[in-house]
């Protein structure tokens, strides 16, 4: 299922190497127990770890990887989040976070 020569010829991805992305960005916490771990997610999806390793090399996916990282982190939510807890802590008493 994961010949190189069965990828897109367009320059993306396949939508299985797409999940592999989407959980490898997901942080450690917000990931099923039972996928919580690079080994466990390639059984899960019937590929080995080699093949997730050669994906990770693969230019398009490192873009794909960027792309969703890039994408997380400038997420409102998130960085709301990170002032909400920054207020609270400094509220609280935490000069560096007042800082």
């Amino acid at each position: 299922m994961d010949v190189w020569n069965q990828w897109p010829k367009d320059g993306s991805i396949p939508e299985y190497v797409q999940r592999y992305v989407d959980w490898l960005v997901m942080p450690r916490w917000e990931r099923p127990k039972e996928l919580s771990s690079e080994k466990a997610w390639a059984v899960a999806n019937g590929f080995s770890t080699g093949s997730l390793s050669s994906w990770k090399k693969d230019a398009r996916v490192k873009a794909a990887i960027q792309r969703r990282c890039d994408e997380l982190n400038l997420s409102p939510d998130r960085i709301q989040d990170v002032m909400n807890a920054i207020f609270r802590a400094a509220t609280e008493g935490g000069m560096k976070a007042a800082t």
